[in-house]
């Protein structure tokens, strides 16, 4: 069942998040604090490693657009990290939303009361600049919850799923050929063999025409068999943005020893042919980042039957 989360009176909350730009230092102490707390052995299991705050804070800053309500998606949501980047950089636009609603998914019960606490300081940090705030948490698997969105179902009489921004951190683990999962998914027709394609793809096909996906993955959907069906999908209905590299391994989630080559992407629900900025840096403290700037065709050869991704950085 969903949870909205109960906002807490302003002498409830801690001094430290009276001003917004202290919401995302906050909930990076949730982040090191439920890190703590998690046991290693399921949160190998579950794929899932929290996004610390060098790497949220780039992410949040991705979003180009800036609609007067705010629908943001985090799938995988942990203990709010991706959302409360996206919402203290809303609170710092030119021309702020007059809503935000962030609708989130976690099935992990320890991180769910991280969760509400990081709502409830985005409730506070919108407040101080005037905008309105709806949380809301749902204790559910995004896989099933988001197919039976898809197919019509787990909505309320009279709701009308609309997302146009989805932030992500998606777990990465195998997805058995006989699983469950594999086979809801294959109901609203996608097959793919890793849960963070399924989050993407999943996400992708919530989203409103022009919504905005930012997400850090492993770099390993560019190519490769396994990954083709979900790079024809993405290349029919999105366009990349900005895609941004790494050059260290270890940095964005060297926190938990993770040796995984990590991209972070921002796409488009539009076939408008734009400019693709291709970034790079040594890591994500690191601010001098170099640009390439290409056309989306260099990018993805629309001629090519596998949909490669070819990233070619500034520096190489």
């Amino acid at each position: 069942m969903p949870v909205i989360h109960p906002r807490l009176s302003p002498t409830a909350l801690p001094e430290a998040v009276s001003r917004f730009a202290e919401l995302v230092p906050q909930v990076e102490l949730f982040r090191i604090e439920a890190s703590l707390k998690l046991d290693e052995t399921r949160r190998s299991e579950m794929g899932q490693f929290l996004t610390p705050d060098p790497v949220t804070r780039i992410m949040g800053k991705m979003f180009a657009k800036r609609p007067a309500v705010l629908r943001v998606l985090d799938a995988g949501a942990g203990v709010g990290s991706l959302s409360a980047a996206l919402v203290a950089e809303a609170c710092r636009w030119e021309t702020r939303p007059r809503e935000i609603h962030l609708l989130a998914y976690e099935v992990e019960p320890l991180l769910i009361d991280y969760l509400l606490r990081t709502f409830d300081l985005c409730g506070a940090a919108c407040d101080q600049v005037g905008i309105r705030f709806l949380g809301e948490v749902r204790k559910e698997d995004f896989i099933r919850a988001g197919v039976g969105t898809l197919q019509g179902r787990n909505l309320f009489p009279g709701e009308r799923l609309s997302i146009n921004a989805a932030i992500l951190n998606p777990p990465y683990r195998k997805i058995s050929s006989d699983s469950q999962t594999r086979r809801l998914l294959g109901e609203v027709g996608i097959e793919t063999t890793n849960l963070y394609t399924a989050f993407l793809w999943l996400a992708e096909k919530m989203l409103d025409a022009e919504g905005e996906m930012v997400a850090i993955t492993p770099r390993s959907f560019c190519n490769g068999p396994y990954f083709r069906g979900f790079r024809k999908a993405l290349s029919r209905t999105m366009r990349f943005r900005r895609i941004h590299v790494f050059e260290s391994r270890t940095d964005a989630f060297s926190d938990d020893e993770v040796l995984q080559e990590n991209v972070i992407v921002h796409a488009v629900k539009s076939l408008d042919h734009t400019k693709v900025a291709i970034t790079a840096s040594a890591g994500p403290e690191d601010e001098d980042c170099t640009i390439r700037e290409i056309d989306h065709e260099q990018l993805v050869d629309p001629s090519d039957d596998e949909a490669f991704i070819h990233i070619v950085t500034p520096r190489g």
